[in-house]
């Protein structure tokens, strides 16, 4: 599983956190972690408060991804 991870600055869950700490600590729970993300100013509703950003994050990430092949 690929994973991708995008909350915001303003977020209770990674406010004032240090940002590549984070990231670190991440990485050994979710050892396929492609990439992270922090969106400024934004909450934790990324989806809901920033959505173009995130769709655009999202098909970034999904468009990185290796397309499966078939025979």
């Amino acid at each position: 599983m690929c994973e991708c991870l995008g909350p915001g600055s303003q977020s209770l869950v990674v406010q004032g956190a240090d940002h590549a700490r984070l990231d670190a600590e991440l990485r050994q729970w979710a050892p396929q972690l492609r990439r992270t993300m922090i969106l400024p100013g934004c909450g934790h509703w990324t989806r809901q408060e920033r959505p173009a950003e995130v769709t655009a994050a999202l098909a970034d990430f999904a468009s990185s991804l290796d397309s499966p092949r078939h025979p």
